[in-house]
């Protein structure tokens, strides 16, 4: 069997896309998220129900492809939200698979940035600075500023993607694992004995 499904590019997706359609048709929810795969297998995914419809034409295969490809096509069913970082390759590429989503003209979501730096208060920040002693007060002010640069490097890679999108994007704190932040804190901690 194996053999014949690796015969039949397009197969796999179809079947992805085939389980969300049956999903779908239960009415069980409200919503059904599916998290795809990278832009470029993403693509095919979204591709593949037309890939069958214009190989089989007609029969069961193309009616089943058609229910597919009309489910991906209408707005009240789907919407592809695109999510990337604040980085310049994966701008790039969702700034192509938005292009490609408009060819296939399939229904656009939301653009959610992922990790964006949230703003500091300068004005606590400034305030802290002062009573520090100087070894600590330089590593913090050393700190501040590549947060600082960071941030408006992610600021500028935001302005692009919601210009070459024409639309605004949502941003998504980055949020440090538990773990981590705990460890901060107690590094912080000692720095300040």
């Amino acid at each position: 069997m194996h053999f014949f499904l690796d015969a039949a590019p397009g197969i796999d997706e179809i079947a992805v896309i085939g389980k969300i359609f049956y999903l779908d048709q239960q009415k069980k929810w409200d919503t059904i998220i599916v998290d795809t795969p990278a832009s470029g297998h993403s693509l095919y995914l979204f591709k593949s129900p037309k890939v069958f419809l214009d190989i089989t034409k007609v029969g069961p295969i193309a009616k089943r492809s058609e229910e597919l490809y009309e489910m991906l096509l209408n707005p009240k069913r789907t919407a592809i939200h695109l999510v990337c970082l604040p980085e310049e390759l994966p701008i790039q590429e969702t700034l192509e698979l938005n292009s490609e989503i408009k060819k296939l003209k399939l229904p656009l979501g939301k653009i959610f940035l992922n990790k964006m730096l949230f703003p500091l208060q300068i004005s606590l920040i400034e305030t802290s600075l002062f009573i520090m002693e100087p070894p600590l007060k330089e590593k913090v002010e050393a700190s501040f500023s590549k947060y600082q640069k960071r941030s408006s490097i992610q600021f500028a890679y935001q302005n692009i993607l919601e210009k070459g999108l024409s639309q605004k994007t949502i941003s998504i704190p980055w949020i440090l694992d538990q773990e981590i932040n705990l460890k901060i804190m107690e590094n912080m901690a000692e720095s300040w004995l």
